[in-house]
């Protein structure tokens, strides 16, 4: 009968099992929470930014034609309802009231023209931030090729004068290692141009160096961070909101690298802990997931490519200008209703 040999079958401890989860699930909630924060502090006021620029800003300046319309009809119907009760009334009287009326209203338009500043504003900085940052990358590449070229001159000076003195590897003149014509070969490939690797962009290492940052500083991955690295976490966050590369690259050099096997040990107490903690970062990645979700599902991110459809434009902006035409023709209707009416007060 023929024998078989038995392999055993090797096995993962519970232990690592969990420590490699949790690696994970930290590692997916550090880039989607970069996601996250870049979609919300960047990308969406940037699209927000080029929306207002292109029909926005109409939108809003139809918004305050037809918040005048309503106004003025407003203030026909209680100069009408005092002439209909037979009661003194005023012009003044009824346009004080509706700017009451309105009170609330106007203040959340004003908010919202506030906005509109203030996101063109950060559309126009950060875009100097992030020019300053590949200005920085191209000479920080620029000065590592000159070091570069510099050191492979002065490789190649020291092979020169090696081979006019004559001198070997064991120091003795006119004589040969065993090796030297392998040797002599690998300095020639040395010397042969290699493909540069490719170079990191600013804003890719923003993302990395965020990532790392939240993984560590994340409240939500790491509960018992003191109350100094909640102030650097958010100072990481403001900085990553800005695309302040080196105030990112000094907070990654602070933050404590320590491995999480390092924090937890192979005991039931903290298989305990460590189980707990999984359950956690599940639910905190499926919330995350659905947070991303819904941001790429709504205004203004749901409005990206559509602002990069010049067509689409185009027709907006015609809609909303004879929309804007109709509300002068009925402000001009209504004021001209206002005046009969004040002629009737007068009588």
């Amino acid at each position: 009968m023929k024998s078989y040999e038995v392999i055993p079958i090797q096995t993962i401890s519970e232990y690592d099992s969990l420590i490699a989860q949790i690696r994970q699930l930290k590692q997916d909630i550090a880039d989607l929470t970069a996601e996250k924060d870049d979609l919300e502090g960047h990308i969406c006021r940037e699209i927000l930014a080029d929306y207002n620029e292109k029909v926005g800003n109409a939108e809003f300046e139809a918004t305050l034609k037809l918040t005048e319309i309503e106004k003025l009809k407003r203030v026909i119907a209680y100069i009408q309802a005092a002439l209909n009760r037979q009661e003194a009334a005023s012009y003044e009287e009824a346009r004080r009231q509706t700017e009451k009326d309105f009170k609330k209203y106007e203040e959340d338009l004003k908010k919202k023209a506030e906005d509109i500043k203030k996101n063109a504003e950060y559309a126009r900085e950060r875009a100097k931030q992030d020019e300053k940052n590949r200005q920085e990358a191209q000479r920080r590449r620029e000065a590592a090729q000159k070091m570069s070229a510099v050191s492979l001159k002065t490789t190649g000076e020291a092979e020169n004068t090696e081979e006019e003195t004559g001198l070997t590897d064991t120091g003795k003149t006119g004589e040969r290692s065993d090796n030297a014509e392998s040797e002599q070969r690998a300095k020639e490939e040395a010397k042969e141009p290699k493909e540069e690797p490719r170079q990191e962009t600013p804003e890719e290492e923003m993302k990395r160096l965020y990532r790392k940052i939240v993984k560590k500083l994340h409240p939500d991955m790491n509960p018992d961070i003191t109350e100094q690295e909640k102030v650097l976490l958010q100072d990481a966050m403001d900085a990553y909101e800005k695309g302040d590369l080196e105030r990112l690259r000094e907070i990654a050099e602070t933050i404590d690298d320590t491995d999480i096997a390092e924090k937890y040990k192979d005991t039931a107490e903290d298989i305990a802990k460590l189980k707990e903690l999984r359950d956690r970062l599940l639910l905190q990645k499926k919330d995350l997931e659905y947070q991303i979700h819904q941001i790429k599902d709504s205004f203004p991110y749901n409005m990206k490519d559509m602002l990069a459809d010049e067509a689409w434009v185009a027709e907006r902006r015609e809609l909303i200008r004879v929309f804007a035409e109709e509300c002068d023709t009925e402000i001009a209707r209504l004021n001209a209703r206002i005046e009969e009416l004040r002629a009737k007060l007068k009588t």
